[in-house]
């Protein structure tokens, strides 16, 4: 089966398959299913709620002692009452917690909250891995947890707000983010999509004078909405970083209402937060990844959409081939 190409705005769309662009790299790669084994955690303590839902796990050395640990956020919803109350049963385990490697089998509360799209990062210069992330249940902030240096020995992790609002109420734990230095000031600066709401995509950076966090708009509020997908990449190749976001298919809530934008953000000029729009596509992507596809040293795009119950918007990965500048 051959991809569907189409080109718009210096980017190639593969509109393919399953096995057209991915099978025929798993049939000639190494790396054989039966080369693989799986193998259960022996993971004590987790939710047995048939409604749960996974938030967010992550590989990372919490303690510093050169061991992989896992770090693991469930949660559910809780629109109806229903689900208040079966959340009050087992409130004790919708929380942040990790257990430590090599071996997994003990496990450390640090936040009693759940989240969803958590990112890892050293925060304060101190050498430990830190939690960016946004808090629930019922908040509206975006936080990072502070790794105390020996986290075997506290249950709640420090707390730094970063910002408020920006977080959907009804889902306060959907909150894409990125950390990286985006403005090159040698300080950790965040950047927030909203998955669930309409505050599009802003980032955030440290006042060193003030000593609070500065929001500066890319995506402005109420322009998009259901930003499933965020990722970083010198999409131009001049130097600095662009923003990439997605809304999924279903996004606009109830009338899912089209166009649903994939695009990337350029960075125009950072210091006075200057970002030019350009729309790759207008069928939406969830959770799409960036990297370069066909190693012309170019980032690309590739992702799927949520589900298939659109049939204008089938459930298949696709690819979007960075030609920028060519």
């Amino acid at each position: 089966m051959r991809a569907r190409e189409s080109r718009a705005n210096g980017w190639v769309f593969l509109g393919v398959a399953v096995g057209c662009l991915f099978g025929l790299a798993v049939s000639a790669s190494p790396l054989q299913a039966q080369q693989w084994r799986f193998e259960p955690l022996p993971l004590e303590n987790y939710i047995t709620d048939p409604d749960a839902m996974n938030g967010e796990c992550a590989i990372v050395d919490v303690t510093g002692d050169g061991h992989p640990d896992l770090w693991w956020s469930v949660y559910a919803f809780q629109n109806s009452k229903s689900d208040k109350a079966r959340y009050e049963k087992q409130k004790d385990l919708y929380q942040m917690a990790w257990y430590k490697g090599p071996d997994f089998k003990q496990m450390f509360r640090m936040h009693k909250g759940f989240t969803h799209g958590g990112n890892w990062r050293d925060m304060n210069g101190d050498g430990r891995p830190d939690l960016v992330t946004g808090l629930a249940i019922h908040s509206r902030e975006l936080v990072w947890l502070e790794n105390p240096g020996r986290p075997e020995q506290t249950r709640a992790w420090p707390v730094h707000p970063i910002h408020k609002g920006d977080i959907d109420p009804d889902f306060a734990y959907d909150a894409q983010s990125v950390v990286v230095d985006l403005d090159k000031d040698g300080r950790t600066d965040v950047i927030l999509a909203s998955e669930e709401g309409f505050d599009g995509v802003a980032w955030y950076s440290w006042d060193t004078s003030q000593k609070k966090w500065i929001k500066h708009q890319v995506a402005p509020a109420k322009s998009y909405s259901g930003l499933h997908s965020l990722r970083v990449a010198d999409f131009d190749r001049d130097g600095d970083l662009d923003i990439f976001t997605a809304e999924m298919h279903t996004s606009g809530y109830i009338k899912q209402v089209p166009p649903h934008k994939v695009a990337v953000w350029e960075n125009v000029d950072i210091e006075k937060n200057q970002w030019k729009e350009h729309v790759v596509a207008e069928t939406g992507s969830h959770n799409a990844r960036v990297g370069d596809i066909n190693g012309d040293g170019y980032p690309d795009i590739i992702g799927s959409n949520w589900n298939n119950r659109i049939k204008e918007y089938p459930l298949r990965p696709d690819a979007w081939i960075n030609r920028i500048g060519r």
